[in-house]
């Protein structure tokens, strides 16, 4: 007789297996920590955001308030302060996003700008033609 014909109880046990509920909770704990670091991934964004175009607009209003006492002129605070919001928005934009990669002429992609050409293959018997050849200086 085995040992499961012995003890019908020991078929039927209801108890889990710990080791599984631990690693149940640890995976659980782990996915909320992802969704909490997305999220504030999003905040630091924002706040980056909101940081560059106010230090904009307080530095170059600054600047024009400085001008606008010093020359006289009163319009120098709000040029100040336009300009201020302007070169933030860029900056923010800048910051935020790539350009596209049809735009981004600074990489090789598919060939592109500063990606080298060679010539087609002239057959199975010609070696092709380097990209040097038959050209004079």
């Amino acid at each position: 007789m085995t040992d499961d014909q012995r003890d019908p109880a020991a078929q039927n046990d209801p108890t889990p297996d710990p080791g599984a509920a631990y690693d149940a909770m640890v995976e659980k704990e782990r996915l909320r920590s992802e969704k909490r670091q997305r999220s504030q991934h999003g905040n630091e964004q924002g706040w980056t955001a909101t940081g560059t175009l106010l230090s904009g607009i307080i530095v170059w209003g600054l600047i024009g308030w400085g001008l606008a006492a010093w020359t006289g002129w009163r319009p120098f605070l709000a040029i100040g302060v336009l300009l201020g919001a302007g070169l933030g928005v860029y900056l923010v934009t800048k910051q935020a996003g790539d350009p596209p990669p049809l735009m981004d002429i600074s990489k090789a992609q598919d060939g592109g700008i500063l990606g080298r050409r060679t010539p087609p293959d002239d057959g199975p018997g010609e070696p092709s033609a380097g990209p040097d050849e038959g050209h004079t200086r």
